[in-house]
């Protein structure tokens, strides 16, 4: 506000007032500030999980090179099945870590192809192990289901809503395959607290860590918030929901007609796109 003066007093019949909407500088300083504050615990956390497998992974490799004979062929092959484990545990963590930069810097892209949905939810299944729990997986319907995606992304998504489940959730993880007039719908449901009264809002947030009696404080907190901008991306969605004392999340593809073989698509009208992030 500026006020002119006049014989050397205030003039306020001709003050000059300028408004300034500084709302959505400030919502972007605070998230700048959440993002900040949140990447010393976010860098401290992506260190534990990854030397935590890294550390197994070295201590029973150096094992097995120095075996003279005294392990058995069961003892070798166990220690041999951890090493591949925790392997792969680190081999999805970096991808995560991978897609989250890409995203951050807009450079995150899909296809969108015709793919069998059961065959990359078994595909999935198989390769991820679970300290032997097993996952509740109702009969396939009469015939298979085709969504449109990108089949590399929609199997991280489940691979980590299944991590998720085990991590997090309770004894009984459930995969359930379905389907509505527009989409393919996947949901992985476990008998856990689910997430606090209060705070489902931050549940896919990028880097937050919910705190509960089940979840480790150590967790990156980018498995959900990656899975669901790629379902958008592929044009669906995912979802948390809690009912009748059971954790649901949901993800959305939508679906198609085209039938594939061996993994590809009909050629005669099979279709391929790129999708950027904005």
């Amino acid at each position: 506000m500026v006020v002119p003066e006049a014989n050397g007093a205030p003039d306020y019949t001709r003050v000059v007032l300028t408004i300034h909407d500084i709302s959505e500088q400030r919502i972007r300083e605070r998230e700048m500030q959440r993002l900040v504050d949140a990447k010393t615990p976010f860098l401290a956390s992506v260190s534990h999980e990854i030397r935590t497998p890294l550390t197994a992974v070295l201590g029973y490799a150096e094992l097995l090179k120095s075996d003279s004979g005294e392990l058995s062929v069961t003892e070798r092959a166990e220690l041999l099945h951890i090493v591949c484990s925790e392997a792969q545990d680190v081999a999805y963590l970096v991808e995560d870590l991978l897609v989250a930069a890409r995203a951050d810097l807009g450079r995150m892209s899909v296809i969108h192809d015709a793919f069998n949905v059961d065959a990359e939810v078994t595909a999935t299944l198989r390769s991820v192990d679970f300290e032997g729990r097993d996952i509740a997986v109702p009969a396939k319907l009469g015939r298979p289901r085709y969504a449109v995606g990108d089949p590399a992304r929609f199997r991280q998504i489940i691979r980590n809503l299944l991590t998720n489940a085990h991590r997090y959730g309770g004894h009984r993880v459930e995969v359930q395959v379905g389907e509505t007039p527009t989409h393919v719908t996947i949901d992985v449901i476990d008998d856990g607290e689910g997430i606090p009264a209060g705070e489902t809002h931050r549940v896919f947030a990028l880097f937050e860590r919910i705190a509960t009696p089940e979840r480790s404080p150590e967790s990156v907190g980018i498995g959900l918030s990656i899975s669901r901008q790629l379902a958008e991306m592929m044009g669906g969605d995912l979802r948390y929901s809690r009912r009748n004392g059971l954790t649901s999340f949901q993800v959305r593809i939508p679906r198609t007609q085209v039938a594939v073989a061996d993994g590809v698509g009909d050629q005669s009208t099979h279709r391929r796109a790129s999708s950027n992030v904005h």
